[in-house]
């Protein structure tokens, strides 16, 4: 995540991530652990050690992150004139989401990497990007040999097969920026790394013909659901959802309806976007592959409502969310229709 070739004299960085995230050369500013167990004082300490060293760049945890950014009134009770970028990592963006990003620190990017190998994109600055391409995370790295992060991507199909541009598909990643093995753990390793040094990133992703990659999420997360004979997958849609300004995160449920299969949309609105189930639905028609994959119902949710994962990255709780609303259409089922 920080890996800075352009740092000059005099930069100051503060980064709250796991040592093994760190490489490059940086000027870092290290403090003790908040350990009251609140967020609100943690932010507010890190905000005041920002002000107080003139930090240039934030690299922190993604759910701080995301209420930094979401709470204007913390650039009015601090300096923060000196951030030129906020930097985090784990969770899809949503277009609304990167636009008050770019606000809140005018060069923040949204970059992509992994436990297991180093940064395969080279980070955009948001604000440099076409409107066309917000929603990358990055363009593909070059594979070189004077490269600290040489690597190769490829893009392949369920049969192994490498996918034509603007295709979704699993990334995988090969090179010197991989990891050795899990330790202990050779049946794990061979699991996700083939004969011929590809890691498996077990991601979905597509890269367009500038070299841009695109990243939906996890494969293991992607639901599927037949209907009416065709199959329909649960990070298309979503990927959609979140271009619009107003969808903060998204997850799509399917609902066993006797028959086949109805989708749930689960949305968290921006705050005071007004977000309406009729602006969703619209947005559905005109925006989504086909008919297909309209909602049947829309569930709208809080970001404290939401059902989360546990850590200092907490993600979407997919399985937990989707027990709650199977549990909510099983006892009620017209709540949500549209």
């Amino acid at each position: 995540m920080v890996g800075c070739n352009d740092v000059i004299e005099g930069d100051i960085k503060l980064i709250v991530t796991a040592f093994f995230c760190l490489v490059g050369s940086s000027n870092l500013v290290i403090y003790p652990a908040n350990n009251s167990g609140n967020d609100e004082e943690a932010i507010h300490e890190i905000l005041s050690i920002s002000e107080k060293y003139c930090v240039q760049l934030i690299a922190h945890r993604t759910d701080y992150v995301i209420q930094m950014v979401n709470n204007p009134s913390y650039k009015t009770q601090y300096d923060l004139s000196s951030v030129l970028s906020l930097s985090y990592g784990g969770s899809l963006s949503s277009l609304e989401f990167k636009k008050k990003l770019m606000e809140f620190a005018a060069f923040s990017s949204d970059g992509y990497g992994g436990t297991e190998f180093l940064f395969s994109t080279n980070p955009v600055p948001i604000k440099l990007l076409p409107p066309e391409k917000i929603n990358s995370v990055g363009k593909g790295r070059p594979f070189v040999e004077i490269c600290l992060f040489i690597c190769q991507l490829k893009i392949i199909d369920e049969e192994g097969v490498t996918v034509p541009v603007n295709t979704k598909g699993e990334l995988c990643v090969r090179g010197w920026c991989l990891f050795l093995e899990y330790k202990d753990q050779p049946e794990l390793t061979a699991k996700v790394m083939d004969k011929y040094g590809w890691y498996h990133t077990g991601d979905m992703v597509s890269m367009d013909e500038d070299g841009f990659l695109y990243v939906y999420g996890r494969i293991s997360n992607a639901e599927r659901w037949k209907i009416n004979g065709k199959v329909v997958y649960s990070i298309s849609i979503e990927n959609v959802l979140m271009t619009h300004p107003s969808v903060r995160t998204c997850a799509v449920i399917g609902t066993d309806n006797g028959k086949g299969h109805d989708l749930n949309y689960v949305i968290e609105p921006a705050p005071e976007s007004g977000l309406t189930e009729e602006d969703v639905k619209k947005f559905a028609t005109e925006n989504m592959y086909n008919s297909l994959e309209w909602p049947i119902r829309i569930f709208f949710y809080k970001y404290a409502d939401i059902p989360k994962t546990n850590g200092s990255r907490p993600k979407l709780n997919r399985k937990v969310l989707t027990e709650e609303i199977k549990q909510r259409v099983a006892q009620n089922p017209s709540e949500g229709l549209v």
